[in-house]
């Protein structure tokens, strides 16, 4: 965890730490991270071969801002179908009615479709809980496509991809 200053070189605030220790070829392949919009929470999303060792799946995890792990990962988008997924995007989104903190995952799927999922982080009670509300294909063929998201306001989100041969 590092603090940017306004007036000055950043400085770190949390020495670096590791919080995986998966197996695999891949084990935490192309993390990106979103932090909801009170900056008490993380949420890391990540392809990653530690529950089958020729196979990256999605996961996500949540830490808090010293780098402990409060949800452990927990798979997201497509469950394991023998494809190998990777290349993700986090961002945050808005926060709904209910107060949590809505997140858009992209990712890519067996080199071929680009995907979007919806994560939703909820706080109340003290401990913090992720679930996927939903998760769209939006493009094929994308030959190993790399998702990016850019948020408009709460209600759209403009995604992007690679498309090639």
């Amino acid at each position: 965890v590092v603090q940017l200053n306004q007036k000055g070189a950043p400085s770190i605030v949390v020495p670096p730490t590791q919080f995986t220790t998966f197996g695999g070829d891949r084990p935490f392949n192309h993390p990106s991270v979103a932090a909801d919009p009170t900056g008490k929470f993380v949420v890391v999303a990540f392809a990653s071969s530690k529950d089958d060792l020729d196979n990256t799946q999605e996961y996500a995890m949540v830490l808090d801002t010293a780098g402990k792990v409060l949800v452990p990962a927990m798979h997201i988008g497509l469950q394991d179908d023998g494809n190998n997924t990777g290349a993700t995007n986090v961002r945050f989104t808005h926060v709904d009615g209910s107060g949590n903190a809505r997140f858009m995952v992209g990712y890519q799927h067996n080199n071929n479709e680009s995907y979007v999922a919806g994560l939703a982080l909820s706080t109340t009670g003290g401990t913090p809980t992720l679930t996927q509300s939903w998760n769209t294909q939006f493009y094929r063929p994308t030959n190993i496509g790399r998702p990016e998201i850019a948020v408009i306001d709460t209600a759209s989100s403009t995604v992007c991809t690679e498309v090639g041969r």
